[in-house]
């Protein structure tokens, strides 16, 4: 990350917020200091090179919101937040995937992915071994990710050592008016990760490196604010949905065709056949449980 001059060229706000409280007198809703590392990371996966930003800190401090911001930042306009048409804000690993190809398909240079629950046994394995297929994967695309998470070091070393999360941003002390942050680079992330490891308690790994700069952040406006709020809901259940039916080993009649490489009327044709009625019955779709594919074939 370096130090050279920005300004905001091609980033649409409305005239009702550029004339609001909603942004700071250059015209960005954050400091100067995070547009001009945001231009070095624009600049740079230009080169096909894969980057991540990870955004971390406790609960309330902002996280969604300065990602948001700098999403908008990084496309030249608001992005989209509408729950039935967003694409650029994933919650879980399971939406992450979806939204990032949809990215790729609808030219998107920016994707959000929050991932606010790792507690559930063998979920970070799962995570780390995801982050590593997509970012090989995907390395071409040239989508820059921006990561919500806790706490930055539940990511494993192999990201790590192939460089590909470039920016890291330590949210603390909000208040009702702005956030703060600290941004760090690989090289400083590497030394935070070398205290964390020591320390009995993990935060006060930050002070012990030196940031590369400090600013803050302003909230969204209302009606983003509440659009975003509407989003994260719907997404969080349904991820919550998700990872309920997957963990019970049910399956939707679209699965099964695939599993059986068969087509959804047939399935529906031998469902009624054998009299098999749905297992359970969730937001309107119905699952069944994996050993009727045996009894479909009979």
């Amino acid at each position: 990350m370096t130090g050279k001059s920005s300004t905001a060229p091609g980033l649409r706000y409305p005239i009702s917020i550029m004339a609001s409280k909603y942004l700071y007198e250059h015209g960005l809703p954050f400091s100067q200091c995070l547009a001009e590392n945001l231009d070095d990371l624009k600049d740079r996966v230009t080169l096909n090179k894969a980057v991540m930003i990870i955004v971390d800190g406790g609960l309330g401090e902002g996280k969604t919101t300065i990602a948001v911001e700098m999403a908008d930042y990084i496309s030249g306009g608001e992005i989209d937040l509408h729950k039935t048409t967003c694409d650029q804000y994933a919650y879980g690993g399971i939406s992450f995937q979806e939204k990032l190809y949809m990215c790729y398909v609808k030219k998107l240079v920016v994707l959000i992915y929050d991932e606010g629950d790792l507690k559930k046994r063998g979920a970070l394995t799962r995570f780390n071994e995801q982050l590593n297929r997509t970012f090989q994967t995907f390395r071409t695309f040239r989508i820059i990710v921006i990561m919500c998470i806790p706490n930055f070091n539940v990511i494993d070393s192999d990201l790590f050592d192939n460089q590909i999360p470039r920016m890291l941003l330590h949210l603390h002390d909000r208040n009702e008016h702005q956030g703060n942050f600290s941004g760090y680079g690989l090289s400083e992330m590497y030394w935070l990760r070398h205290y964390m490891g020591k320390i009995v308690v993990k935060p006060e790994a930050y002070s012990k490196v030196f940031p590369n700069f400090k600013g803050h952040f302003l909230n969204l406006p209302p009606v983003r604010e509440k659009l975003l709020d509407l989003l994260s809901t719907q997404l969080k259940t349904k991820e919550l949905l998700k990872t309920t039916v997957k963990a019970q080993g049910l399956l939707t009649k679209q699965q099964m065709a695939f599993e059986l490489n068969r087509s959804v009327p047939w399935i529906e044709l031998k469902l009624r056949a054998h009299k098999i009625r749905p297992f359970k019955v969730l937001k309107n779709t119905n699952y069944y449980e994996k050993d009727v594919m045996g009894r479909l074939l009979q």
